[in-house]
């Protein structure tokens, strides 16, 4: 089990995506590197991302790095920060990950599998306050209006997800690809 970091660097996100990419091959660490925009992950306060929205805040990347990258990362940005233009401007240790899901079905296989996968999540991550649901309604077939059609099956459950940041990250990605899932953004909290 490794630990995870938060880590934010400066400059042009390309210039950044390539030197950490090609900072971890050379180094042969773990390359588990999570960008906080592609995955989702809610970074900061909301009064900060309002700045950042404006205008405010420019050219800044949030990470989610494994701890032993961590400090390589810091250095490496460090000693070339001048020659790429970047620079690393924080990093706080992750405690943990968290995020909501729901999901929702007509189908009876479908939700056989969906009820079948989120009982069995992970290592690292724990459910808290899932509860699916199953209502039967085998008299209701068809629509009760012009556009209003009606389900004789309907499977749906809700929850949220917590635990260790990369095993959460990595399995909110999996479910993101899932039709019927719905996954509200990952929030961090931290040690300090």
């Amino acid at each position: 089990m490794s630990d995870f970091y938060e880590i934010v660097l400066e400059g042009d996100e390309e210039v950044l995506r390539g030197f950490v990419a090609g900072y971890l091959a050379a180094a042969d660490l773990d390359r588990r590197v999570f960008v906080s925009e592609k995955f989702k992950i809610q970074h900061e306060s909301l009064g900060y991302q309002l700045a950042e929205w404006i205008g405010l805040v420019k050219d800044r990347t949030y990470l989610i790095v494994p701890e032993a990258a961590h400090e390589r990362i810091r250095i490496g940005a460090t000693r070339l920060g001048d020659k790429l233009k970047i620079g690393f401007g924080s990093s706080r240790k992750i405690e943990e990950a968290r995020f909501a899901f729901s999901w929702k079905t007509f189908n009876r296989e479908e939700a056989d599998g969906l009820r079948a996968h989120f009982a069995q999540p992970p290592d690292g991550v724990t459910l808290d306050d899932y509860k699916p649901e199953e209502n039967i309604h085998e008299d209701e077939r068809g629509e009760t209006g012009a556009y209003a059609p009606t389900h004789p099956y309907t499977a749906m459950a809700e929850g949220v997800a917590h635990g260790r940041p990369g095993a959460v990250i990595e399995w909110a990605a999996e479910l993101r690809l899932m039709e019927f899932v719905k996954l509200e953004t990952i929030k961090l909290s931290y040690a300090d």
